[in-house]
């Protein structure tokens, strides 16, 4: 079996694969901007402020909205600009396949449609992968190509296509 072009058990080459995990691990001390060049250093052989990784922080901040507070420091933004902030640093790494735990907790509908058109984007125009945690069960299946369900520690066996018109885009 593969991941993201390496067969297992070897792990994936540094950098192709995200994670935005459900408890952020954001260093809440440093900016945005720190934290999400941090992503988009992962897997590069870039030098940490150069104009490439600035460029790709940059970008990922833009598509989750929070460029008016750049230099902000983490600990003073709300739970959902954290959350936000996560996910630019994974969307800046430019991963293969991204794991999201939850990813779209803690915000408001405006803001989780936002983030999720966005993470969809990346990853239609990119050819990632996406595999995502999600409790909701009507938000999963608007994101998903393929449903799996957990019930009480076991996999349902419930696993089907979701159609096209199921999809919200």
């Amino acid at each position: 079996m593969e991941v993201c072009g390496d067969l297992l058990p070897h792990k994936p080459k540094r950098g192709r694969l995200g994670y935005v995990p459900q408890r952020l691990g954001l260093v809440r001390h440093a900016s945005i901007m720190h934290n999400v060049m941090l992503g988009a250093t992962a897997g590069s052989s870039t030098i940490f402020h150069s104009s490439e990784v600035k460029k790709k922080a940059h970008l990922a901040i833009e598509r989750m909205g929070l460029t008016d507070k750049i230099l902000e420091p983490v600990r003073k933004l709300s739970g959902g600009q954290q959350r936000r902030v996560a996910t630019a640093r994974t969307l800046a790494q430019e991963p293969k396949l991204i794991l999201a735990d939850e990813f779209l907790s803690e915000l408001d509908e405006e803001t989780m449609e936002m983030v999720l058109n966005e993470v969809l984007e990346y990853v239609r125009k990119s050819g990632a992968a996406l595999i995502v945690v999600e409790h909701d069960i009507a938000r999963a299946r608007s994101m998903a190509d393929r449903l799996l369900v957990i019930d009480d520690g076991r996999i349902n066996p419930f696993i089907r296509e979701v159609t096209a018109m199921e999809v919200k885009v």
